[in-house]
């Protein structure tokens, strides 16, 4: 879903008009500096043990899987040539709706808040921006976040409402697939499970409704202020690029942000895409699964989709390679699918859903700093 927001021309460039830091600050910047380096040099390697054990242990696990399970893993492959072209068509179609939706999340808050982006520019910036955080195990979705902010800036959307859009969709995507999840693990008879899959989405709604009802009280209201002008003095700091100072820059996101007002069909709009993005996603599994030549009840779908989401969701591998897999066969074998038809099924979801997508996404990914690069030379 590489680069912090601010470069560019509508980021570096106005990031350094203003007033800068007084010279105390300054000194401060400079001394917390080798601190934060090494810091920040610890974690890159942490990040890199860490990924390269991932990545032993999925090789070992494949070099394992292909000596033991060989003889079903090429049958598997083979019934993937077998499959139904036009249910996979099918499913194929229902990714794209999948993406689109997202995209229409994101351009809908725009939208909202008074700014304009073409369709077709939200949806190059999704899909590159799903490049790049699949791709990059744990840090991905920071560089997509980061890559997105940049792209909308560029589009000349103004800051705030690109923090308000990518803030907004990410709570509804994450709150849509626990509500989702939900409803799969109620479908499949398991209403503790549900319960306990709703909480973290009703207290994401609780914080949320928390911190507007805190917008309200002069107490609160300072305190949260506070908090996002020691946030923007990090940013600054980290980013060695001082700019105007953070009081100035939170007061006047505040102001943008009072003006921002979605209408009640906005809202219902944005809601309904955000679920769409998720059963999208849903639907292209389930005729993945008819195209292997297998049915499972509607009940287990959601059941099996959600396994693959969990797994997916700890992002120790690029895109869940090798974990989402894994998943979803035992999902399905849990069912009572066949383990070499599960494994079909399967294989049709990720190259859609997975191989598809990232294609894309780095095609687009490309054609943007193309464009970007000759706009730069010109």
């Amino acid at each position: 879903m590489d680069v912090g927001p601010g470069d560019g021309p509508n980021g570096a460039d106005q990031a350094g008009r203003g007033r800068a830091f007084p010279a105390a600050a300054r000194g401060a910047d400079a001394r917390d500096e080798p601190a934060a380096q090494g810091g920040s040099g610890r974690w890159r390697l942490v990040r890199r043990l860490l990924n390269l054990a991932v990545f032993l242990v999925s090789a070992g696990g494949l070099a394992w899987l292909l000596a033991t399970k060989g003889g079903e893993l090429g049958r598997a492959i083979a019934g993937v040539g077998h499959a139904k072209l036009a249910v996979v068509a099918a499913a194929v179609f229902c990714e794209r709706v999948s993406m689109f939706s997202f995209a229409r999340v994101q351009q809908r808050l725009l939208r909202a808040a008074g700014q304009r982006l073409t369709l077709a520019s939200a949806i190059g910036i999704s899909f590159a921006g799903n490049a790049l955080s699949v791709s990059v195990p744990i840090a991905g979705p920071g560089l997509g976040v980061a890559f997105t902010f940049r792209e909308f800036a560029r589009h000349k959307v103004e800051r705030p409402a690109a923090a308000f859009a990518l803030v907004v969709s990410g709570v509804l995507s994450t709150v849509s697939l626990m509500l989702i999840v939900a409803a799969g693990l109620l479908a499949s008879g398991n209403a503790v499970a549900a319960i306990l899959g709703l909480v973290p989405a009703v207290l994401i709604l609780a914080g949320i409704a928390a911190g507007l009802f805190g917008l309200r009280v002069a107490a609160w209201r300072r305190l949260l202020e506070r908090t996002a002008a020691g946030c923007v003095r990090t940013t600054q700091r980290l980013r060695r690029k001082p700019g105007d100072p953070p009081e100035t820059v939170v007061a006047r996101a505040r102001e943008q942000l009072a003006g921002l007002h979605l209408s009640r069909g906005d809202w219902a709009a944005v809601v309904a895409l955000a679920f769409l993005n998720w059963l999208g996603d849903a639907a292209c599994l389930a005729l993945s699964i008819r195209a292997a030549g297998l049915a499972i009840p509607l009940r287990h779908l959601l059941l099996v989709w959600s396994a693959g989401q969990v797994a997916g969701g700890i992002g120790l591998t690029p895109g869940g390679v090798g974990v989402v897999e894994v998943a979803l066969v035992a999902a399905l074998v849990g069912t009572g699918a066949p383990a070499t038809g599960a494994a079909v099924a399967v294989m049709i979801y990720r190259l859609i859903s997975l191989w598809l997508v990232l294609l894309v996404g780095w095609v687009l990914y490309l054609v943007i700093r193309s464009r970007r690069a000759r706009r730069a030379s010109e």
